[in-house]
This record gives C-alpha cells, structure tokens and sequence, in this order.
C-alpha cells in the first residue's frame, strides 16, 4: 500500500462513529498517554511481508510418525497486570502468515535448528530488520522490511538439538495483544513505523499462539537464520511445556535419533571437574551415515562438531594435550578435484567459555600443478599439526572414508607426493619441492 493509500486507511478508521465513541469512553486514559494513539493499521504490503516469513526463516514441511496434540501447547502469558489477557483501548486486526503446521515430532525436529530447554526471564519487543535479522532504531534502516517483533529472553537450559548462547533472545513477528501496549506504542512511534503520530500495532498469529510467561521454563524450537535472533517454526508450535506430552515426544524423537559410539570423560581444564564427549551416529535417509561429536562441559555448555563418510566431509576428531590440558584436536584435509584445504583447529575448555577454538591453521594448495605448491606454508602446516597429534588418540576419525574410534591419526607428511617422488630419504620440505616441480612442469608443458 503506498503512503496516500496508508494515510486514507488511517483516516478513514480515526473519523470512524466507533472510534469517535472509544475516544469518548477513555479520554480521561488518553490525556494521561497522549502519545500513544490507540488504532491499528495493516497495509497490504506488511501481509506480503509477513506471509514470506516462512521462506525466509528456511523452515520446511518434511514427513514423520509421531504424531503431536495441536492443542497441548502453552497459554502461559502473564501481563503487567499480573491476571488479564484482554486488551483495553487498542484496535486489533489479527494477520495470519502462511506458516507450516508441523503434523508430527519428527517434522518439528527436521524444521527446527535448535532445541534447547530455557526460563523465559524476559518479553520486550524491538524492531527488527527482516533481511538482516538485526534491530534498528529507526524504520528508514530497514526501510520496508523494517517491521516490530516480540522479543523472548531465555535462559538455556539443556541443548537437545545445535548450540544456541547461554542467554538466547528468540523473536516472533509482530506485536502481543494485551501486553505491555502502551511500550509497544510507543517503539512504533519513536521508530518511524508510526510516522503520523498512530501506533499501528500489527497482531501476527491469534488466540492459538503459544503465550510462555516469564520465569517458566519450556522445551523451545526455533530456526536459525543471519542475524542476533533465533526465529519461531511458526506461532503455534515454538515452545512447549517440559511436561507436556508434545515434549515428551519430542524429546523421545531426538533421541531416538541418535545412536552412541562412544563416550568419554576428562577433566579438560584440571580443575578437578570432568567433561563429557559423547560421539553419537545419527539415523538419516542417505545410505552413509552422520556422525556427531557432542562435548559437553560445566552449564550445559554444548560443542556440537559433525562429520561423515561422504568424501568432501572426511573428518576426525582427537583426544590431544596442551601444557598438560586436554583438548579435542578437529583435523580435515579436504581435497576436491585437486585443490587441497587442509585444517585443524583445537578446542579448549573454560568454564566461562565452554569449548572454544584455541588455535588452528589452515593450508591451500594446487595439486594439479597449474600453480606452484607452497611448499613453506606446507611444511609450517605439517610441522604444528603433528606437534598436536604426537601423543593424541582417536575420539572419532572418517579419513579415507574409513570409521575409526580407536588408534592415532598418523603424522601429517602429504603421503600422496610420494607416488611423484620416490626417494625416501628426502626432508618434507625437499619432497614437497621436488614433488611441485615435477606436477608444474607436467601442467604447463
């Protein structure tokens, strides 16, 4: 709708006989609240914004078999009023996006990139830009796609699918009827989404929406996109009661899902506290499997890493030691066509942090010979890495498409070099100089 078309609409409902009559009834509450004039107004182009939510998030409609009560989700919401849900001098037209409605547990996983259980320990709402998933302070930032979303604080609880901060802010599009009206008001006009002085404030969802209130805990789904948010699956279906028989089965899914290999114990940080790794394979309709390392510390702190037998995913994991720590070395050496990617990174454990990467390196390289090898990037490569494998065993290895969970990774020496040069007597660095030579000459003539 263009901004003539917007200012009619709104003219048209403020000259209305009702809304006369409702200005009448709370002129004493309007004096008091001046700047916040109660009407809503949905432009067309708003609807075609919102009914793209869905694509946007990436959420998709997959098949499954447990089937989930469209009725058992939470109407928990706690106004500042501390008992009433209904709204009191606001308009309201309800706009309903063309979201998926997931039949089954198993469609509610395969939509979602995280589940993870949290308290609500806050409802605000902001502005946020739909393209970049960030918030603005102004509308002219985002311009169209500039639009007000309530904002869910959670504190994490326990990670069941992803890795998600400890303290995740979830946005749903769209203002909360009968909460905290006067505050959302007031954002719209103070953004620019309410230019004329109204507050138009746009009501995604209706009276089926999940309502969670603050201090409650529940089993939360969401989708991840760019941005500072996590995102709902849809209104209806993004949190649930821990008790209730849709997290039941939820939480029965995701772990029938995954089958453990192996899982191993150390005190990462000596602090006399031991870390769990957990390496689970996970069931998948492709014919090669997924393999995922869960290493968990103090808080529920996740490090989620996978891997697979599929040739571009070749991976390992192991178990290595820094100054006397444990840390868990990741190593790929990806090749695709001739062009090389090797790289590692370490994770070491803190308890403010949880895993995070400590050091890493990577090489690139032509072994097809239209470039030189880098040969002294390759031998400083080398040369860290097997400092970090001396000493260190197999969490989980998918190298050369072989499944390994015990054994050492072998030193790093660019095996494949020696089918060019065959004198086992070389230095790295010779080899790897003899070996460039000999696939440039053979590219270029």
């Amino acid at each position: 709708m263009e901004n003539g078309e917007f200012r009619k609409t709104m003219s048209s409902i403020v000259n209305s006989p009702e809304y006369g009559e409702m200005i009448e009834k709370k002129k004493a509450k309007e004096e008091k609240t001046a700047a916040r004039v109660k009407v809503l107004a949905v432009s067309l182009a708003a609807v075609l914004v919102i009914a793209s939510v869905a694509a946007v998030l990436g959420i998709r409609f997959l098949g499954g078999k447990h089937p989930v009560d469209p009725g058992d989700y939470p109407k928990d919401l706690s106004t500042e009023d501390g008992d009433s849900k209904e709204s009191e001098g606001y308009l309201y037209n309800v706009v309903n996006a063309d979201w998926p409605v997931y039949k089954t547990a198993e469609e509610i996983i395969d939509a979602s990139t995280n589940i993870f259980t949290g308290v609500v320990s806050d409802i605000s709402f902001a502005v946020i830009d739909l393209k970049t998933g960030k918030k603005v302070d102004s509308a002219e930032e985002g311009a169209a796609s500039a639009m007000l979303h309530t904002v869910y604080t959670v504190t994490v609880g326990k990670m069941r699918k992803g890795t998600v901060a400890e303290e995740t802010m979830i946005c749903k599009i769209g203002g909360l009827k009968g909460y905290k009206e006067t505050e959302q008001a007031e954002l719209l006009i103070a953004s620019g989404l309410a230019a004329d002085g109204s507050a138009p404030v746009i009501c995604v969802g209706g009276d089926d929406d999940c309502t969670v209130a603050i201090g409650q805990e529940y089993l939360f789904c969401t989708s991840s996109t760019a941005g500072d948010f996590e995102h709902i699956i849809n209104p209806w279906q993004f949190a649930h009661r821990l008790d209730s028989e849709n997290a039941k089965l939820i939480e029965d899914s995701i772990h029938c899902q995954y089958k453990t290999l192996k899982q191993q114990s150390e005190d990462f940080n000596c602090d006399g506290k031991t870390e769990n790794v957990e390496i689970v394979q996970m069931d998948t309709e492709d014919s090669l499997p997924v393999f995922i390392l869960k290493a968990t510390g103090a808080g529920e702190k996740t490090l989620d890493l996978s891997l697979s037998c599929y040739h571009p995913q070749w991976n390992s994991f192991s178990l290595c030691t820094v100054d006397g720590k444990y840390c868990i070395l990741q190593y790929c050496p990806y090749t695709n066509q001739g062009i090389s990617n090797y790289t590692f990174v370490v994770y070491a454990y803190s308890e403010t942090e949880g895993f995070y990467a400590a050091d890493g390196m990577s090489v690139s390289f032509d072994r097809n010979g239209k470039d030189p090898l880098p040969v002294d990037s390759m031998v400083s490569f080398a040369e860290k890495l097997n400092n970090y494998l001396e000493g260190s065993r197999i969490l989980i290895s998918t190298l050369e498409g072989k499944l390994l969970t015990e054994g050492k990774i072998p030193e790093e020496v660019y095996s494949w070099a020696d089918e060019y040069v065959s004198d086992t007597g070389l230095t790295l660095r010779e080899k790897l100089s003899l070996c460039g030579e000999i696939l440039y000459d053979r590219y270029h003539n």
